[in-house]
């Protein structure tokens, strides 16, 4: 396993946010992963499992942290499923099943990160969440040292929420995930998925979709409507392109995010009396 110490966690996110960790685990095997967790016992520091870095918003001070970055890469497939390493990113995956004709994950193309944060915050797109393609989930459970598969019958999935979130000890390992050799059950072109991210969605250091959309409504919209697109606090702003994303256009600092996502609140709150809720992880 390799240890890094007071590692500069801005260069691990999307968002080019954040400071220093007192250490960083960088995680290939099986074993690497039970000894990040014997050393974060050994030091009696708190843990943070970090997968992409495209949904996760640091301090920018230095943090009594062991962070540790899954970088279990791998897919391998049969006729019946895929099976994913959890550090695997989006992209690798789908450049896979590409190459492999293996077809019913298209919709989920361009989300960024990997397959561990997809299936920890349910992630979605184009009427399709990950959800609807696990098949089985093996982890590694913090508290007994043990890989163990979770039961999918008493495990809750819902709008960018899993159990996962819940259940902190249960750290992803791998995923089963089922596809379609038939190219009729393609639910798009990757292509198709692809421009239309491009072409709807701000690029640039963002952590994607700030807030959870409310039920029957969009964020996007409510944030447009209050007046607040495009709106800019020290070096943070809501994209021009859409309202939703925050951009990080000259060097934001930690404050200023969280300026921002309080005035947003504050003011979708007063004008439409809809809670916005964060979908970023804030980790301070």
């Amino acid at each position: 396993m390799i240890i890094k110490e007071n590692f500069e966690l801005k260069n691990l996110c999307t968002f080019s946010i954040g400071g220093r960790a007192k250490f960083l685990c960088l995680i290939k095997t099986k074993e690497d992963l039970i000894e990040a967790f014997n050393k974060a016992q050994d030091e009696k520091i708190k843990v943070h499992i970090h997968g992409g870095g495209s949904n996760t918003l640091y301090s920018d001070k230095d943090l009594n942290l062991l962070v540790v970055k899954m970088n279990n890469i791998g897919v391998n497939h049969n006729n019946e499923h895929l099976e994913v390493l959890s550090g695997t990113p989006w992209s690798y995956l789908l450049n896979y099943c590409l190459k492999n004709k293996l077809y019913g994950l298209e919709p989920l193309m361009g989300i960024p990160g990997t397959i561990g944060g997809a299936v920890y915050g349910n992630a979605g797109a184009h009427g399709m969440e990950i959800k609807d393609a696990i098949i089985e989930i093996e982890c590694f459970d913090t508290e007994s040292k043990e890989f163990t598969t979770v039961n999918l019958d008493n495990f809750k999935f819902s709008y960018r929420y899993s159990d996962f979130k819940k259940n902190k000890n249960l750290i992803i390992w791998s995923v089963k995930l089922g596809f379609s050799k038939d190219i009729k059950d393609k639910r798009g072109s990757l292509e198709e998925f692809k421009n239309f991210r491009l072409e709807k969605q701000p690029q640039g250091k963002t952590t994607g979709s700030f807030f959870r959309n409310p039920e029957g409504d969009s964020a996007g919209r409510l944030i447009e409507a209050a007046g607040l697109k495009g709106y800019s606090l020290g070096g943070i702003k809501s994209s021009e392109k859409h309202a939703n994303f925050f951009i990080n256009f000259n060097n934001a600092r930690f404050e200023d995010v969280i300026q921002l996502k309080n005035l947003i609140q504050k003011r979708v709150f007063e004008k439409f009396g809809v809670e916005l809720v964060p979908e970023v992880i804030t980790v301070e």
